[in-house]
C-alpha cells in the first residue's frame, strides 16, 4: 500500500462529486441496518449525517455533493 485516503478528514485536499451517486451509498447504508445498531446509538441518523458532509463538501467544490478527503503517501 502506498497511499491512504481518508474520507472527512480535516486535512481534506481532494474531493470527489457523488451527487448522483449519494442515493446508491444510502441505500448500501440501510442494508447494513443490524451493523449500526450494534454502535449502540438508537438515535443517531447515519443518512442525515452523511448527507450533510455531502452536502458541505458539495458546497466547498461547487456542487450539491462530494465526498473530501486526505491523500497520505505512506514512506517506503
Amino acid at each position: 500500500m502506498r497511499q491512504v485516503w481518508a474520507a472527512y478528514s480535516p486535512a481534506a485536499r481532494h474531493g470527489a462529486e457523488v451527487t448522483h451517486t449519494l442515493n446508491k451509498g444510502l441505500t448500501s447504508l440501510r442494508a447494513h441496518e443490524e451493523c449500526l445498531k450494534g454502535l449502540g446509538q438508537p438515535d443517531f441518523d447515519h443518512e442525515l449525517f452523511l448527507e450533510q458532509l455531502a452536502r458541505e463538501a458539495g458546497n466547498r467544490m461547487g456542487c450539491r455533493f462530494a465526498v473530501a478527503f486526505a491523500v497520505n503517501t505512506i514512506a517506503g
